[in-house]
């Protein structure tokens, strides 16, 4: 706008220094000014739009972290084997095992039975029930188990011996007779000696324990048991595990 109206105003201030000049050179001559018309352009006018952007705000996520109980464990000591009958402390064991056809493996033999792990129960009249249990047999050890069937007159026994040239193991069926002090079962069986390639026949099962004295609680370690039962035996491989 300013500068339009200044533009005008030149323009004016020419006609009248042109008019002047010219009315006193030629007094007779009359110069009209042309009028001029001045129009002001219109004001354009820029509208910018602005767009609105909406920002959502997601929600807090809340991250639950769920804690394990403690867990607590309690040991409860293991209680002691209870163990049937009496410790021998006094007595001895007696066994004639035959082979029918391995006569070079027969044992016969009597260790004592003080010191041992041996133990005897009785039954209700107070005779020998059954005998179990280990002991010392010269450079190793004898290991027993016979017990009377009750009502019936027979009996069944286990017996394996680790000494020396007397190495084997036999399961045996037969009579059994028994008192106070006293229990032998005699009969028949199968086994197996050095080598322990098959079972064999064995045509005589004798095994005899006289108890002199005994007392409670019955006596056996059980590791010694394990050690026993899984010793290297010639000619035999036990199963791992």
């Amino acid at each position: 706008m300013k500068r339009v109206l200044t533009v005008a105003s030149a323009l004016v201030l020419a006609s009248t220094g042109l008019w002047a000049g010219t009315a006193a050179s030629q007094e007779t001559t009359t110069t009209q000014a042309e009028v001029t018309t001045t129009t002001e352009a219109p004001v354009e006018t820029t509208t910018t739009t602005t767009e609105a952007t909406t920002t959502t705000i997601a929600d807090d996520t809340t991250t639950t972290t769920a804690v394990a109980p403690e867990t607590t464990t309690t040991t409860v000591p293991e209680e002691p084997l209870a163990l049937p009958g009496q410790h021998v402390t006094a007595g001895s064991l007696s066994f004639d095992i035959r082979f029918a056809d391995s006569p070079a493996a027969n044992c016969a033999k009597s260790v004592d039975l003080a010191g041992g792990q041996v133990n005897v129960g009785f039954d209700e009249a107070g005779n020998i029930g059954g005998v179990y249990g280990l002991t010392p047999s010269g450079t190793g050890s004898a290991g027993v188990f016979m017990v009377g069937l009750g009502a019936v007159p027979a009996g069944v026994g286990i017996i394996s011996v680790s000494d020396g040239d007397c190495e084997f193991d036999a399961v045996g069926i037969g009579s059994f007779g028994s008192d106070g002090g006293w229990a032998r079962i005699n009969g028949v069986g199968a086994g197996l000696h050095p080598g322990y390639e098959n079972a064999e026949y064995v045509n005589q099962f004798i095994v005899e324990a006289r108890i002199d004295a005994s007392s409670a609680p019955a006596v056996l370690d059980m590791n010694y048991v394990k050690d026993f039962l899984l010793r290297d035996r010639p000619g035999l491989t036990l199963p791992e595990g």
